[in-house]
């Protein structure tokens, strides 16, 4: 079993860590075979994305497709 499932083969996690809050987790993956596709996120932690957010952990676009070798970032929360 997979903790966190990104929902896609061509993305692949880079970091999962603490927000600077405290409160939340950051996930970071990055696009890795060249085409654009969704994070549609499943775990068994009970955390869901809460916003996508930059690598100062500011908030930003809320579209969760993400484009070929793009690096994203999410802020998660528990549910």
């Amino acid at each position: 079993h997979k903790f966190l499932d990104l929902g896609a083969d061509n993305l692949i996690l880079m970091a999962f860590k603490t927000a600077e809050n405290h409160q939340n987790f950051i996930l970071r993956c990055y696009e890795g075979y060249g085409k654009s596709t969704a994070i549609n996120l499943k775990n068994n932690l009970g955390l869901k994305i809460s916003q996508r957010i930059n690598l100062l952990e500011q908030s930003q676009s809320q579209s969760p497709t993400i484009t070929p070798w793009q690096i994203a970032t999410f802020a998660l929360e528990k549910q």
